[in-house]
């Protein structure tokens, strides 16, 4: 006869979201080969274990001074082929990752998003599995940008 103990689960069977800190977020970029200018500062992150095997996903936000130019980061990761700048709205697919809500988007009705991705899908699809997309709010003068880097 055996039996096991079905009230303790392995710390590394864990699925739950990870808040990131600025170390974390910066090795999340480097393995996900996103590259950003030096003024955007992190300011929240999540990563997501796979379930079985493959790579974590990962949600980041970073803030700058300046207002964020979508044209120059698809630009400065071209290796990435980031198309061009779509518009998106807040009721799509997109918009309902819930740990992008918990970074501080606050995407109410008649809010677009300015996003670039890299999978060839729709503004407001969910992106593919293995790929990223780059989101800003859509505003008179955005300062925000999330990734959004789906897991495999």
């Amino acid at each position: 006869m055996t039996s096991c103990d079905v009230d303790v689960v392995p710390a590394e069977s864990d699925l739950s979201p990870r808040t990131l800190d600025v170390t974390q977020a910066d090795d999340a970029l480097s393995a996900i080969r996103i590259a950003l200018p030096e003024q955007y500062r992190f300011t929240a992150g999540y990563s997501v274990p796979p379930s079985f095997s493959g790579k974590s996903a990962y949600f980041l936000r970073y803030d700058q001074a300046e207002k964020v130019d979508l044209r120059a980061l698809a630009e400065m990761n071209s290796d990435r082929e980031f198309g061009p700048v779509l518009r998106a709205t807040c009721g799509s697919e997109l918009s309902r990752y819930s740990l992008v809500s918990a970074m501080g988007l606050h995407c109410e009705g008649a809010t677009s998003l300015m996003v670039i991705r890299n999978d060839g899908l729709g503004a407001g699809d969910r992106l593919a599995a293995g790929r990223q997309a780059i989101v800003v709010p859509a505003g008179d003068d955005p300062h925000q940008i999330y990734i959004y880097s789906e897991g495999t």
